[in-house]
């Protein structure tokens, strides 16, 4: 397992170093015209606040939601890709190129990153999404950032409240 983590990691690391490259456009919440979520099946159920708090704004909301081996797919929803760890990951823990796809023609100008740190898989689908504005969690002072805004954490707080940060600060903040 340690090497299959290396060398996704590896090729999230080269995936970074294209992504200083971007040049990203702030999109504050009431200018996105479509949201992309990323998130762990786990964590639905904390989200489930915030994530009525946005349908509130009439936004399109498209989530992406990563199964691990464990977990069965829920039944199809709306505007939902599921990534399956059992069914769409390579050895490597690299999505399929359909899947990779499929994730990047997911129309988003806003895409808000709340996967675990150790969710590589998620991680290297939302660095290579085209989307003009990405927003995250900082889980250490080592980590790289990845995101064009992030919340630097100094201890693990529960996932509703980072959440709740976050789309406190997409709505205090004004575009120019």
């Amino acid at each position: 397992m340690k090497l299959t983590s290396y060398l996704i990691q590896k090729r999230i690391r080269s995936l970074l170093a294209q992504a200083d490259k971007r040049q990203p456009t702030f999109c504050p919440l009431s200018e996105a015209s479509n949201i992309l979520l990323l998130y762990h099946i786990a964590d639905e159920e904390q989200l489930k606040p915030g994530i009525a708090r946005l349908q509130q704004l009439y936004k399109p909301i498209h989530r992406g939601i990563y199964l691990p081996k464990g977990e069965q797919q829920p039944d199809e929803a709306p505007r939902t890709f599921f990534l399956s760890e059992k069914t769409d990951l390579g050895t490597w823990q690299i999505p399929s190129s359909s899947r990779q796809e499929q994730f990047n023609a997911i129309p988003a100008d806003l895409l808000i990153d709340l996967t675990p740190s150790a969710c590589y898989s998620m991680r290297y689908l939302m660095l290579q999404h085209p989307c003009r504005f990405k927003v995250g969690v900082k889980q250490g002072e080592h980590e790289p950032d990845f995101y064009d805004f992030s919340l630097a954490l100094t201890k693990r707080e529960e996932i509703q409240q980072i959440f709740e940060h976050i789309l406190f600060y997409l709505q205090a903040i004004r575009a120019k």
